[in-house]
């Protein structure tokens, strides 16, 4: 169970998830992923300090099937740099036939379970 103080957050990227699948085609752009949920949730701050488009959405289950944030995004290369002059370490994806396929990154993923 994820920690109570990321309800909030978890219900937020659930609530933009479905409004994002009726209103766009998710599969077709790059996931990035983060080890845990707080550096997903301070790489938003950042972007959205740089003005960066993205949507911010639960990491699908086909990704990682713990809880966490994916930011959905058309192009990453700035994204990564900014994440990487920030010390959050990423993981990107690409959706190809339906299937994620990793492209860059090997992070170790945190669970959701409380310490």
């Amino acid at each position: 169970m994820a920690e109570l103080k990321y309800l909030p957050a978890g219900v937020r990227l659930h609530i933009k998830e479905l409004i994002y699948k009726f209103t766009n085609n998710l599969k077709e752009k790059y996931y990035i992923s983060f080890k845990d949920i707080p550096d997903g949730l301070k790489a938003e701050k950042i972007l959205k300090q740089h003005n960066i488009k993205f949507k911010s959405i639960p990491v699908p289950d086909d990704i990682f099937e713990m809880c966490g944030v994916a930011i959905v995004v058309d192009e990453y290369e700035q994204i990564k740099e900014i994440l990487k002059q920030n010390n959050i370490d990423i993981e990107i994806f690409e959706y190809k036939n339906n299937k994620p396929h990793k492209i860059y990154g090997n992070l170790e993923k945190h669970t959701c379970q409380r310490s």
